[in-house]
């Protein structure tokens, strides 16, 4: 049903650009269900390492229970990272290069290096983290590939994890691209959460197109439409109206499905609260803040095509979206 007010507003754009998108995907078809994933990486994205009570490494010495020999890795110089997740540009730089390549040369089909040293799944955590520029993070999807033909698969965490640095390295473009061509990077486009962090940051201050690539990107991954989540929908029909031209009509039937299921989903996120953990709460928080935000570009822009927005403003009071001195905008002559 929310579906019906991003289409109202996006028709003419989406439809534009909907072949010449279609022909620039390379996403082939998922067959079956998911395989199972390995067991789920535990770690905070805003820090760099993981705290010092969690005995985990880059990668073990050895694939096993076998006993550590003195072999020297990476590991032994980077292992002490929980002292100071503060590092200067040098000595950043210089654990990039070191895990980089340590990762690299030990992954793939006919790995450049055969030894008894194995790559954690945290690594690719500590890659995106280390990374600071757009360029190494590029470096870092080129490897995606050798990761699967190893025979590893990545999680949800570090598709989610993938997506908000490229977020904060103000590169969407890679993350859209990657996704965009399975064959070549070998990671999916898994979950709804992704899809939505992706949209926020592409939605605002990058063209149309790739929002709308986005979008069959959802369905060619078999996620739940991004005009079916209030808060992509929001984000979604904000892009069109910065891109595309004032409607010759306009409708409040949108607005109730918007309302309706909004409302909905608000409620069933306070019934299923209690079973998230303090991460998933604090996405919660942030995503209820860009579906806010959203709302009020969409009706700033609304008003400034002379639209009636009553709807939109009554339903943003009655949500706590406007604050108690914000005024009503003043409807175009």
């Amino acid at each position: 049903m929310a579906s019906l007010l991003s289409a109202r507003i996006c028709r003419s754009a989406l439809l534009s650009q909907h072949r010449a998108t279609a022909r620039t995907l390379h996403v082939s078809a998922r067959i079956g269900p998911k395989k199972s994933r390995q067991a789920a990486i535990d770690f905070d994205g805003d820090e760099l390492f993981p705290s010092s009570s969690e005995p985990d490494e880059f990668f073990p010495t050895r694939p096993s229970t076998a006993q550590t020999t003195s072999t020297p890795s990476p590991a032994d110089s980077t292992t002490h990272a929980t002292d100071s997740k503060k590092l200067d540009p040098a000595t950043r730089a210089a654990r990039f290069e070191e895990l980089y390549t340590f990762v690299s040369s030990r992954i793939g089909r006919t790995p450049a290096v055969k030894d008894a040293l194995q790559v954690r799944n945290t690594a690719w955590a500590h890659l995106f983290g280390l990374a600071t520029e757009p360029a190494q993070l590029e470096r870092v999807a080129n490897i995606f590939s050798d990761w699967k033909e190893s025979g590893r698969v990545f999680s949800d965490k570090h598709i989610e994890a993938f997506v908000r640095r490229c977020e904060e390295l103000h590169c969407p473009e890679l993350a859209l691209r990657v996704f965009s061509d399975r064959p070549r990077y070998g990671l999916d486009l898994a979950t709804p959460r992704a899809a939505r962090r992706l949209l926020h940051a592409l939605h605002q201050e990058h063209p149309l197109q790739q929002s709308v690539t986005l979008a069959a990107l959802c369905a060619l991954y078999r996620l739940p439409p991004l005009t079916a989540d209030p808060v992509s929908c929001a984000m979604l029909t904000a892009a069109c109206l910065r891109a595309a031209a004032p409607p010759t009509t306009t409708s409040t039937t949108p607005a109730t499905s918007v309302i309706t299921t909004a409302a909905e989903r608000r409620a069933a996120r306070k019934v299923a609260g209690g079973f998230a953990g303090p991460e998933r709460a604090r996405e919660d928080v942030k995503e209820r803040l860009w579906g806010k935000w959203a709302l009020k570009k969409v009706e700033r822009a609304l008003v400034k095509q002379g639209a009636d927005v009553a709807w939109l403003r009554a339903w943003r009071e009655s949500s706590g979206h406007v604050g108690p001195d914000e005024r009503p905008l003043a409807v175009a002559a």
